[in-house]
């Protein structure tokens, strides 16, 4: 326990130097262990410079990763997704933003102290740098502004991981390709391929069976594929390819007709109309070029050697009047689809999966006339096989009459007719009217030509069996998209940190050496009796072996104090062991 003496011989006052200039001489012991003091740029604090350098590194990393995922496929970033990447950066950041935080705050004390203050705002520094609420409350009232915003901005900052990661997500997107797809499209027929030739009087017999599978298949709506086409998976390419197709010339007509005629004689007679006739038939005739028309006859203005698939629609577009004497009209609609070299429009999906983009025969374009096998003089022929699977698909009639006492009779023979009649809800039949079918039959011939020239195609060895196109494309990808709204925030907040920091670290260069805040330090600077041994410009390291001989005790220390009487006086202070005794409950301590 110390005395009262004891206490006061503690203290300790500086000492002038000696008239000379040197200086009084010290203890021998601490002679040994005294340093100059050293201010200057050398005292630049580099772990809190580095560590600042740190944080901005770490941030202008998580702004490349981001800048560099976005738009980019899932897949390519593996093993690490760019959120492992932000995790890592930014737990580093905030790691370091702290570290220099603290450096900032030693340098910001102990030049506080070096210029002279005031233990209180010797406190409040402290207390701006190590609690965020101390921090705030000094910035609202204005206490050690610079120490309390760098604390709450390197707070703030945290929220740099957060607003990172919200960054980065994951979309499905479009990604746009182009190249060369290989495509198996035979852009002439093989001889023979379709049709067979038989009888007396040639004429058409029976399709070959490979003919019969490509009708077999369109007839089913089997999906068309593309061998080996070069198309990436996942992507939808478009091209377009050159193959056999047909050219198509259509011409128009109106036949009048009259349900109930009236004779010379005054009698009334009831005719009976075929009021819906559709199929095919062909016609060897003199072909025409790609822009060569034909006549009301369908022969060519120009002769050059072709045949031509001929499509015949015969329907009814408006009601029929029972009015005696009344003229009606039949629409007729006629075209010729002859062979030669078509653009077709394509698209190949995952790699194989073949369609025509356009579903109409119109966005073709009819590049060159090639022709089909006549009839006549043949035992095979192309044009005899088309000619049968438009017979086998289209042909169908609707015709009416009169029942007499039962009424108007409609009798229907054929899908194409029921498929296209609009008739109204009567059971007679007499108001049904038709809608053109030619266009869907020449789509469906066309069809039928784009299978074949892709059957033939297959083989390999016939000549331009094989067409190689360039293709643009579209590709169903999962790429990571960045958010730059939330990029600017997480780095606007960590910059923003890092530049509160920052000025922490002005005057510097008035410290005279390493400095921390330890409790071996602190007590040094004010003179601790239990320091006083200890040379004043020691580091806290070199301090540590002579803080090491003494243990102590925070506890209490009495002694008497004289003032009109006598008292005893209780302390509490830092005291060699054996020199004092714990606090005790209760007791009233100055």
């Amino acid at each position: 326990m110390y005395a009262k003496s004891d206490y006061v011989e503690l203290q300790t006052r500086a000492i002038p130097p000696t008239p000379d200039g040197s200086a009084n001489q010290i203890p021998h012991s601490k002679s040994l262990q005294a340093r100059p003091w050293k201010s200057g740029l050398r005292r630049v604090p580099v772990l809190g410079l580095t560590a600042l350098l740190g944080t901005l590194l770490c941030t202008a990393a998580s702004v490349y990763i981001l800048l560099r995922s976005d738009g980019q496929p899932v897949e390519i970033w593996h093993p690490l997704q760019p959120t492992v990447y932000l995790a890592v950066f930014s737990s580093v950041a905030n790691i370091l933003h702290a570290f220099a935080l603290g450096e900032g705050l030693v340098v910001a004390w102990w030049q506080r102290a070096v210029k002279a203050t005031t233990l209180q705002n010797l406190h409040y520094t402290w207390h701006s740098g190590t609690s965020v609420k101390g921090a705030l409350m000094n910035v609202l009232l204005g206490r050690e502004i610079l120490m309390a915003v760098a604390c709450l901005l390197t707070t703030l900052s945290i929220a740099r991981g957060p607003l990172f990661q919200r960054a980065s997500s994951v979309h499905d997107a479009t990604i746009s390709l182009s190249g060369t797809v290989k495509l198996h499209m035979a852009q002439e027929l093989q001889r023979g391929f379709a049709g067979v030739i038989s009888g007396r009087t040639p004429s058409p017999s029976f399709m070959t069976p490979e003919f019969t599978k490509v009708v077999q298949d369109y007839y089913k709506g089997e999906p068309m594929h593309a061998i080996n086409s070069g198309c990436p998976l996942n992507t939808t390419c478009s091209t377009n390819v050159p193959g056999f197709g047909f050219g198509v010339h259509c011409n128009e007509t109106k036949i009048p007709f009259t349900l109930v005629k009236i004779s010379a004689s005054g009698g009334v007679s009831v005719n009976t109309i075929d009021s819906f006739v559709s199929g095919a038939g062909y016609q060897e005739i003199y072909g025409f070029g790609g822009s060569q028309e034909l006549d009301e006859d369908f022969k060519p203005l120009k002769e050059t050697s072709n045949t031509a698939l001929i499509l015949n629609n015969t329907y009814l577009a408006d009601t029929a009047t029972s009015d005696p004497g009344a003229v009606g009209y039949l629409r007729n609609r006629v075209c010729a689809l002859r062979g030669g070299i078509v653009s077709y429009s394509v698209t190949v999906s995952n790699g194989t999966l073949l369609s025509l983009r356009s579903s109409s025969w119109k966005d073709d374009t009819f590049l060159e006339d090639r022709g089909l096998e006549g009839i006549q003089g043949t035992t095979i022929s192309n044009l005899a096989g088309f000619y049968l699977a438009a017979n086998y698909l289209f042909t169908s009639s609707a015709s009416l009459s009169f029942g007499g006492g039962v009424g108007w009779i409609m009798n229907i023979d054929g899908l194409t007719a029921a498929q296209y009649s609009t008739s109204a809800n009567t059971s007679s039949g007499f108001n049904t009217v038709w809608t053109d079918p030619t266009d869907d039959m020449i789509d469906g011939m066309r069809e039928i030509a784009f299978r074949t020239g892709l059957q033939i195609g297959k083989n390999t060895s016939y000549p331009n069996s094989v067409q190689q196109v360039q293709y643009t494309g579209q590709h169903q990808q999962t790429v990571y998209r960045t958010d730059h709204r939330f990029t600017v925030a997480a780095a606007a907040v960590s910059i923003l940190g890092i530049a509160a920091v920052l000025p922490t670290f002005s005057g510097f260069t008035r410290l005279g050496r390493g400095m921390t805040l330890s409790p071996l330090e602190v007590a040094k600077a004010f003179n601790a009796p239990a320091l006083q041994d200890v040379a004043g410009n020691l580091g806290v390291d070199a301090m540590l072996d002579d803080a090491n001989r003494t243990k102590l005790q925070y506890g209490e220390m009495s002694y008497e104090y004289f003032q009109e009487g006598s008292s005893v006086v209780h302390k509490l202070a830092m005291v060699p062991v054996g020199g004092g005794s714990e606090p005790r409950k209760g007791v009233l301590y100055i």
